[in-house]
């Protein structure tokens, strides 16, 4: 029919902020705001993109950035693409600038290193982490989504109750 023909049309001529992914972390951060997720610049997300994703998005990506150590290696994400937020997002304004808070990184083929194909500067100073625990998902899950934040609640829970995983699993 037209409107699948014409669907699929779109898919590989979207741009970045067009694409499902990035609106979707936009409503999605700004639920976790509204549910006090936040507080200041505490949180960061990364989404392992789909290849279709990549494809859809790609003449938006730009080769020419320097490609950067990573401080722990992660091989089993080597050749992947990151979406993520940027270092020192605030998630209470994300909406406002979305383009400036988010950075689409290529990983190298070794799993070395990464550059940032789009978007803002430099991702999270989480990228690591946020990969390490990707890396678990990979091929465990069909999640593929770092959601990191500090709820106040529990940041203020964390100075009442005895730092201990019984203490938080009972």
């Amino acid at each position: 029919n037209f409107e699948s023909v014409k669907a699929a049309m779109y898919a590989f001529d979207m741009n970045v902020k067009e694409s499902k992914f990035y609106n979707e972390a936009i409503r999605f951060i700004k639920y976790g705001c509204d549910l006090g997720w936040h507080e200041r610049n505490a949180g960061n997300v990364s989404l392992r993109l789909l290849s279709e994703e990549v494809e859809s998005v790609s003449e938006d990506f730009s080769f020419d950035r320097e490609w950067v150590n990573l401080s722990t290696p992660v091989p089993e994400m080597s050749g992947e693409y990151i979406f993520t937020t940027v270092t020192g997002s605030y998630f209470i304004d994300i909406h406002n600038a979305p383009e400036t808070k988010f950075c689409i990184c290529q990983i190298s083929d070794d799993g070395m290193s990464h550059r940032v194909v789009w978007g803002g500067l430099r991702p999270t100073s989480e990228l690591c982490g946020h990969l390490l625990a990707l890396s678990e998902l990979k091929n465990r899950s069909l999640n593929r989504a770092v959601y990191h934040c500090h709820p106040a609640n529990v940041v203020a829970l964390s100075y009442i109750i005895p730092q201990d995983d019984k203490c938080f699993s009972e």
